[in-house]
């Protein structure tokens, strides 16, 4: 199975009558544990929406009326201890999906995490990154587009003090997007010995070049353990070896440095119950807010992020629209359309040629 279908991306249902979707970015990567479902992402995607407005469909590509994943808790390391402090693990997010779901809710397309299928990447391998970019996603109702992207890139070891990170760079000649934001929390995959390796957590572009910041799959297996067996403690070592600085030739075997040992406690794995309110997924114009001025019904839209608003309204000589900043602009803006719209025209008698009254 291709370790890429089994992404969903990271949407938000809001708590409108007529609903709509948004997000800040991000996946959910769908995996098989121990027998069980779960979904690892990232905590900072959450932003500020409700935990129980998160929508994780059954198919990769959402068809009108999927019903969402019955999710149950989501769970993170609250405290950690050790060489885990000030670390980004207590970005790692594993979502609980309720103990009754289908086994085949997700259509087969779940990563089976097991002994053989994933390992800690080594410098220099070939890593292959699939995710969703934020600037290649729309939600304009009726349509929906996600952005699904693969990124080649290449391991360049541990070059921070945070052991639990592994950084991945790759150089882009001609890149067809400009900024890789929305990549958190998409599965990263270890080309070379064909495993598993880790997770996005952050990263950026400088140019060309793109540096990926993820964490590594051990860790992330160590949490998975506890939250399968219900743990709310776990004191881990981690052997591993470091590049002594970060340069251009990190991304070689050379120069390492062996035998580094951490002492990691994930202390106080905290499970958040959801309360769920979501409906089944949805593609047509329920997606739209609608409003009324002046006799006039007029639709608004929430784009991506809640950073814009778009407003569209049937009047006589046909459909005006626009978009704003916010929400309340967005209703000024278009009532005043609308004002525009339904005032009176001053027009001006023209006699008839020929004709004498």
């Amino acid at each position: 199975m291709d370790f890429g279908e089994a992404i969903r991306p990271i949407f938000f249902q809001t708590d409108y009558e007529d609903f709509l979707y948004a997000t800040y970015g991000g996946t959910a990567f769908v995996v098989k544990f121990r027998d069980r479902l779960y979904a690892l992402t990232c905590g900072h995607v959450f932003g500020d929406f409700r935990h129980g407005a998160l929508f994780i469909t059954d198919e990769k590509h959402a068809k009108k009326g999927a019903k969402p994943a019955p999710i149950t808790g989501l769970c993170f390391p609250s405290a950690p201890r050790g060489d885990a402090e000030a670390t980004d693990v207590t970005d790692i997010c594993v979502i609980e999906f309720d103990a009754e779901i289908a086994p085949d809710f997700f259509k087969g397309s779940e990563f089976v995490i097991n002994e053989s299928s994933v390992a800690t990447a080594a410098p220099g391998h070939e890593l292959l990154v699939a995710g969703v970019l934020k600037e290649k996603t729309r939600i304009d109702p009726p349509d929906i587009t996600i952005g699904y992207c693969r990124l080649q890139l290449r391991d360049a070891g541990v070059v921070s003090s945070d052991p639990t990170l592994r950084l991945a760079v790759a150089l882009f000649a001609e890149p067809a997007f400009s900024s890789i934001t929305g990549i958190s929390s998409a599965p990263v995959f270890d080309q070379t010995a064909q495993k598993l390796c880790g997770m996005v957590v952050r990263g950026g572009m400088n140019g060309t070049v793109c540096s990926l910041w993820y964490v590594d799959i051990f860790d992330i297996v160590q949490l998975l353990e506890d939250v399968s067996r219900g743990a709310t403690n776990h004191d881990y070592v981690k052997l591993q070896t470091r590049p002594v600085s970060m340069t251009d030739t990190a991304i070689d075997s050379s120069g390492l440095e062996n035998g580094v040992r951490h002492r990691v406690r994930l202390a106080n794995i905290a499970i958040k119950a959801v309360e769920r309110k979501t409906e089944p997924f949805s593609d047509d114009q329920k997606a739209r807010l609608m409003m009324r001025y002046r006799d006039i019904e007029y639709s608004l839209v929430q784009g991506l992020g809640r950073h814009l608003w778009k407003w569209s309204a049937s009047v006589a000589h046909g459909v005006i629209t626009g978009q704003a900043h916010s929400k309340s602009a967005a209703v000024v803006e278009a009532e005043k359309a609308i004002d525009r719209a339904l005032a009176p025209k001053k027009t001006r008698l023209v006699p008839l040629p020929g004709r004498r009254d």
